[in-house]
């Protein structure tokens, strides 16, 4: 296979992407919710926790906080749970954990159905129906996906703990010593996380998609990982590359939003119309609601179908990485 022939691979399968997720925007809102438990990106994770990381001494609640910052809103939970009665916070604990249970349920589902929506969109368009809907939540697999979310959220949060914590103790004010840091540590986690965000992508694919059992699709990830790991790592920065874009535009798009509703609340200050100004300020959260879920809809879904795409056409097709052809090629050059 050709370099040219490789880098058209990486191009077919962002164009079919592109076209089933335009082709399929009533499946937009299923993706969003999808996205809660992965968004099917690789590295963003990775680097979102480490630029929130700060220059510590010693670990501390708000070095954890860096890394989770959940951490912070669920300590808060608990002390308004113990200031409570007794019978108050019982009905909170059990409306906390039904809540919990039911997002859960809610993502795995919407998982599921986006899966199977990718799949159908292969071969033709297959539009949203509450008969296609009744079908694909009828052959759930509730539990496995569930497995496969939490212990992959498990082994990656090992990852990133069990490297940001130590980086933030060595951070110092030098910023020429930080980026030296960061590029040890990049190097040292990068590569796990890469393996094991795309082992989770691809054990969800074998299980909504072809119906493994949990085990059969861990091994199904394990193989095509191994064997085709280069190729994946270059999907992954394209995808990479693809999310930087859709974020600057989303903001881009956010940030006009912003400003034509910041004036429009100001002219109705100004003429003290105060019901109009309530009005502006409604839409406007309405508004930035659904561009976010536009947004967050739009490019998990295409993560999803790149994934699905690039599952099913290595197994069909060989293909040489494009770092395998340059590195030949400055061999050949080397040699000469």
């Amino acid at each position: 296979m050709r370099l040219g022939k490789s880098i058209d691979t990486y191009v077919q399968l962002v164009e079919r992407a592109c076209k089933t997720t335009w082709q399929h925007k009533e499946w937009w809102i299923v993706a969003a919710f999808a996205g809660l438990a992965n968004t099917g990106g690789v590295f963003s994770s990775v680097f979102n926790t480490f630029w929130r990381l700060r220059p510590a001494d010693t670990i501390t609640a708000q070095t954890i906080s860096d890394v989770f910052p959940v951490i912070d809103w669920f300590l808060a939970y608990i002390r308004n749970l113990i200031a409570l009665q007794t019978g108050d916070r019982l009905i909170s604990l059990a409306l906390f954990t039904l809540t919990v249970a039911l997002a859960i349920l809610v993502t795995v589902a919407c998982q599921h159905l986006l899966l199977n929506a990718i799949k159908k969109g292969h071969g033709k368009t297959q539009p949203f129906s509450l008969s296609t809907f009744k079908k694909d939540l009828s052959h759930i697999h509730i539990a496995r996906l569930f497995a496969v979310n939490a212990f992959f959220f498990l082994i990656l949060s090992l990852i990133v703990t069990g490297s940001s914590i130590p980086l933030s103790l060595l951070l110092t004010d030098d910023v020429s010593i930080n980026l030296f840091l960061y590029a040890g540590i990049y190097a040292i986690i990068l590569p796990l996380a890469f393996v094991a965000n795309i082992l989770g992508m691809l054990t969800l694919i074998y299980i909504s998609q072809h119906n493994l059992s949990l085990i059969g699709a861990l091994k199904e990830g394990m193989v095509l990982v191994q064997k085709h790991w280069l190729g994946a790592l270059e999907l992954s920065v394209v995808l990479f590359f693809i999310n930087l874009i859709a974020s600057l535009a989303y903001f881009f798009v956010l940030f006009l939003t912003t400003v034509v509703i910041g004036l429009l609340f100001e002219i109705a200050f100004v003429a003290n119309a105060y019901f109009v100004m309530a009005l502006i300020t409604f839409l406007g959260i309405l508004l930035a609601g659904a561009i976010t879920l536009i947004y967050a809809g739009a490019i998990t879904m295409l993560s999803y179908t790149l994934w699905s795409n690039f599952a099913q056409r290595i197994r069909r097709r060989r293909h040489t990485p494009v770092v395998e052809h340059m590195v030949r090629l400055a061999q050949k050059a080397l040699s000469r």
